[in-house]
């Protein structure tokens, strides 16, 4: 069974600079969720694994932390810029920007990066529409994220395959629906963790934001 997702580091929670950036910036950091979360946990109140279970509500509810070990610098960093210079895809990103405010993903302006806080660099890749990726190694937020804890392995085929055959071996001769569920974006809409947040501060015409979800960019992204 998987362990449970990792939780926010003590030394981080206790450390008074941290408490003091996340006071200075109260006004600019949410964790919110789209997910109904008393109706997830009356779903899963019979899981076989209740500790992986209490670790995803509590996310949800407080925000997701990634295997980072927390040893931060923290210390004032200079604005990392976006690698994009081109006008079509600084066009892209700042359609981004609208998107994700309009969204509730990301803050309203900040009004500086104070010592403690992070900037990640954002380029555009064009796959037919424009996907806007946020660059955890440029900013050195990977540097802390081991790559054998980062790694995920999804379901495939096979997998689908099994779970379909288990499912008609355990109910014969019982008219089985199968239904696809819309999950765009869903990685998109997790919450970070308030202290995450202070680390995933971008910038979009030399204005400075800060963002309330995850992102493509991080090794532990899918």
């Amino acid at each position: 069974m998987p362990e449970p997702l990792p939780s926010v580091p003590q030394h981080l929670l206790d450390n008074p600079i941290i408490k003091a950036l996340l006071a200075a910036n109260k006004d600019f950091i949410k964790v919110e969720t789209p997910f109904d979360i008393n109706k997830l946990e009356n779903l899963l109140i019979d899981h076989p694994n209740p500790p992986f279970v209490h670790s995803v509500l509590s996310g949800l509810c407080f925000g997701f932390w990634l295997c980072d070990d927390g040893e931060w610098k923290l210390e004032l960093e200079e604005v990392v810029r976006n690698y994009s210079t081109d006008v079509p895809d600084l066009k892209a990103i700042c359609a981004f920007q609208d998107r994700e405010q309009a969204a509730g993903c990301w803050s309203s302006k900040i009004p500086q990066l104070l010592p403690g806080m992070k900037t990640s660099p954002m380029f555009v890749v064009w796959q037919g529409k424009p996907r806007v990726v946020t660059d955890h190694s440029g900013s050195g937020i990977n540097d802390h994220i081991p790559c054998e804890d980062a790694k995920v392995r999804y379901n495939n085929m096979h997998d689908f395959e099994r779970c379909l055959c288990d499912a008609h071996h355990a109910h014969p001769g019982r008219r089985l629906v199968l239904f696809k569920d819309d999950v765009a974006s869903a990685f998109l809409n997790l919450p970070a963790y308030p202290i995450w947040q202070l680390c995933q501060v971008v910038s979009v015409d030399s204005k400075l934001y800060i963002v309330w979800c995850f992102v493509f960019g991080n090794w532990a992204s899918p």
